[in-house]
């Protein structure tokens, strides 16, 4: 049982939570929590940077080392796409 301490906002969050996990699990959770964050630093109107976002994610993932959390930007295509829009902005285009 986790404590809350009376916080309704921790309950309510909590609640919505345990209504997820049945059926998409915590690790599911966390992987859209992590390429979701990802992706929101890779699109081109997003003033984060990329590498510092992944270090951040690293440390609230708990990974000891930001190569762990590479993974989640091999395993989702669109993080690969927006990366790879980035690295290329022109592709596409046609002169």
């Amino acid at each position: 049982m986790v404590h809350t301490n009376g916080d309704a906002a921790v309950e309510f969050a909590l609640e919505a939570m345990e209504d997820l996990l049945p059926e998409y699990g915590t690790n599911d959770l966390r992987h859209r929590f992590a390429t979701n964050t990802m992706a929101a630093a890779y699109t081109p109107d997003s003033a984060a940077s990329p590498e510092r976002t992944l270090t951040l994610l690293s440390t609230w993932l708990g990974h000891a080392d930001p190569a762990h959390t590479y993974w989640y930007l091999e395993a989702s295509p669109r993080l690969l796409a927006l990366a790879a829009a980035r690295l290329e902005p022109d592709q596409g285009r046609r002169p």
